[in-house]
């Protein structure tokens, strides 16, 4: 009997805990359904808005940690757990972070970066940027920065892809003297000499800060201050190529057609490698046009072309209305 009476106790001094702990778990189920639908209200597309939330259990309340790009996601989020009766403590940070400081701005600092949708080597990648890029920085966790690009995409690159700088810093950049690289693929060299050292590969598109010129070479800085040459056969000054870009339907699939045999590769944006709406993306960007970065978003804008009868392509309606550069999308 009284090992019995034993276990009894134990069972008794235990059903409080695993209550206690059953009464968590439906509050962090009710938690994370308030926060799924904020998510779905005002940041539907991780690609364009952030809503990063984590609940933790501690001393009788919850702290709600993450973070956000939508203040107003925040303050609803709040309301709707005060409705529930929810208990909450908020640690959940509007970005830009504060943390940042003044240097909320930056450059990419290399030819080519790859993107992803966490702050690790295995996530997704999402997207690329190129050198001379202008990024708004929006938080930095470990050795990655969370960036906004010029199209509204937001992603994680590791730290030493961004040069930081003040707002101050980025406009003195937009208003100094700007080159754009032209050849498709290339270096800046250490010397004005090709036989000297490289200090960097470089594809179409890349922006350097003109600091000089030199037998047939214009002096360059990067964003991080690296000096460097290249050929004046190889770059326009900006204002130059700015003005030669024609964002046509003839100079656009001019550009698309010397890149074909560029190598496949998924979330890419860039000479180096794209995949099919960064294939389209690039041949804009190349022609001076900045479009979003993914199919479904560029599907969205332009105008509608009318291929359907009775919801079902038409291709006598395609043959009449297609015309030479229309963008088709499929579902």
């Amino acid at each position: 009997m009284r090992r019995h009476t034993l276990l009894y106790s134990i069972l008794l001094l235990a059903l409080p805990s695993c209550l206690e702990a059953q009464a968590d778990s439906l509050q962090f189920i009710r938690i994370m359904a308030i926060s799924q639908e904020i998510r779905a209200v005002h940041a539907p597309d991780r690609r364009v808005k952030q809503w990063v939330i984590e609940p933790v259990a501690a001393a009788g309340t919850w702290i709600l940690r993450g973070y956000t790009t939508e203040p107003a996601a925040r303050a609803s989020f709040f309301d709707a757990l005060q409705k529930a009766g929810i208990e909450t403590r908020d640690s959940i940070e509007i970005l830009p972070s504060a943390t940042l400081g003044e240097r909320r701005f930056g450059l990419a600092n290399v030819s080519v970066t790859n993107n992803r949708y966490e702050p690790r080597q295995a996530a997704e990648m999402a997207t690329q940027m190129t050198l001379g890029m202008p990024l708004e920085v929006l938080k930095k966790q470990g050795g990655y920065y969370l960036v906004r690009t010029p199209d509204g995409y937001i992603s994680w690159t590791e730290d030493l892809m961004v040069a930081l700088k003040t707002r101050a810093e980025l406009s003195a950049w937009n208003q100094g003297k700007r080159l754009v690289y032209t050849d498709y693929f290339g270096h800046a060299f250490a010397m004005a000499n090709e036989d000297s050292p490289i200090v960097s590969d470089l594809v179409a598109g890349n922006i350097l800060k003109q600091t000089g010129e030199a037998k047939g070479y214009y002096m360059v800085a990067f964003p991080d201050g690296r000096q460097g040459f290249i050929p004046k056969k190889s770059a326009m000054p900006w204002e130059k190529w700015l003005s030669s870009r024609k964002p046509a339907v003839q100079p656009v699939e001019n550009t698309a057609r010397t890149m074909m045999g560029t190598p496949y590769l998924w979330g890419g944006t860039s000479l180096k490698g794209v995949d099919c709406s960064g294939f389209i993306k690039t041949a804009y960007f190349l022609q001076g046009l900045i479009i979003p970065r993914d199919a479904s978003q560029q599907a969205g804008i332009g105008e509608v072309v009318d291929v359907l009868d009775k919801d079902t392509v038409s291709l006598d309606k395609a043959l009449r209305n297609l015309r030479q550069g229309d963008l088709l999308f499929f579902s």
